[in-house]
């Protein structure tokens, strides 16, 4: 008998533990998590009209990558992925690996979640989503990055860095003022990259140092967490970063790490 009530009272707790998780679980996996950014959301690059695209419609790692969309994919979640790699915050037309720019082009954050927000509207103005991460950009990092050919390309100044970070914030306040959380999450340490390597291999006419990096990489977080409070930041999502050979992107366990720290975040 006593073994018995064990296994009826065990039985109840873990109804009860699974109900008090079905809460978090059935709010999030029934509805998509919207994801923007670069190629840390997505490991393709945008094709534009009649097949033309910057970096002739290249993915990252030639499919072999594993970018955070597809990681809380794999992790059970629905999402609606409008990131591209390569992207920026703002509009630019593709400029990388040439003296020249165009035709293919990438859209700007702005875009990109106006977009996500048409997959999930609702009839009655409200969206079938309650998350959107916002991966980090390619502003300011290299060469590549601007609207003009590399070789007019300078560093951002603090200015610059500033109004990149103003942007990111604009498109969460955009998401918070229709029922949306933002999430975004801290940049890689520069010594966890190899940005050296990443200009050898990649063809740009410069990178940022590590002052310039550190400079965004704070501003940032800085801006980010003290001006849009009700977002939500995940500090430390690189934890684990390695890069994949390239000085850049992320090995599919620093992604699958990243994403972890993501959704610990959400459900806390």
């Amino acid at each position: 008998m006593k073994n018995i009530l064990r296994a009826v009272t065990a039985g109840l707790l873990l109804s009860v533990g699974s109900q008090a998780n079905a809460h978090f679980d059935e709010s999030l996996r029934t509805q998509p998590i919207l994801v923007i950014g670069a190629s840390y959301a997505s490991a393709k690059v945008p094709f534009n009209e009649r097949l033309q695209s910057p970096l002739f419609g290249a993915a990252v790692g030639n499919g072999s990558y594993l970018s955070l969309g597809d990681a809380l994919i794999r992790k059970g979640f629905y999402v609606i992925n409008e990131g591209q790699a390569g992207a920026t915050t703002f509009e630019r037309i593709s400029c990388d690996f040439s003296t020249s720019c165009g035709p293919g082009y990438w859209d700007s954050y702005q875009t990109q979640v106006q977009r996500a927000f048409a997959r999930v509207a609702l009839p009655d103005g409200t969206f079938n989503s309650q998350y959107l991460l916002i991966a980090p950009a390619n502003d300011c990092l290299h060469s590549g990055a601007f609207n003009v050919p590399q070789t007019d390309a300078i560093p951002c100044d603090s200015n610059e860095v500033a109004a990149t970070m103003q942007r990111l914030i604009d498109v969460g306040e955009l998401a918070l003022s229709n029922g949306i959380t933002p999430i975004y999450m801290d940049y890689p340490r520069y010594d966890q990259y190899d940005l050296p390597l990443t200009q050898q291999l990649l063809g740009f006419n410069w990178v940022v140092n590590e002052t310039q990096y550190n400079e965004i990489r704070d501003t940032h977080e800085q801006m980010i967490t003290t001006q849009i409070p009700d977002a939500i930041f995940v500090h430390n999502a690189w934890r684990q970063f390695e890069h994949v050979g390239d000085g850049l992107h992320p090995t599919d366990r620093a992604v699958r790490h990243a994403t972890k720290m993501i959704l610990r975040a959400i459900k806390h």
